[in-house]
C-alpha cells in the first residue's frame, strides 16, 4: 500500500511539472486562491482516481501529503476543480 501511495505522490509531482506550461493565472483579476497549476494537477489526479469532483475533494481532505505536494493551504470546493 505504501508503494502505491508513493506512486500517487510521484504522479502529483509529474502533473505539477506538466502544468508549468500553463500560465499561473489566466486573468490578472483572478482571486489567486488556487493557481492553474494546482487546479490542473487536481483535475488530472481526479482522472487517475476515476472519480468525480466531490470524490477528489474527499480524497484531498483525507490526504494531507497530497495537499502538501500540491501546495494547498485549504481544500477547494468541488466546483473550483472544474473552473
Amino acid at each position: 500500500m505504501n508503494n502505491e501511495y508513493s506512486d500517487y505522490l510521484k504522479f502529483v509531482d509529474d502533473a505539477l511539472e506538466l502544468a508549468k506550461g500553463l500560465p499561473r493565472y489566466f486573468s490578472k483579476y483572478s482571486n489567486k486562491i488556487y493557481c492553474n497549476h494546482q487546479k490542473f494537477a487536481i483535475y488530472v489526479l481526479m482522472q487517475k482516481f476515476k472519480t468525480n469532483t466531490r470524490g477528489i475533494v474527499s480524497i484531498l481532505r483525507a490526504s494531507s501529503d497530497i495537499r502538501m505536494h500540491l501546495g494547498l493551504n485549504r481544500v477547494p470546493v468541488h466546483t473550483t476543480v472544474v473552473r
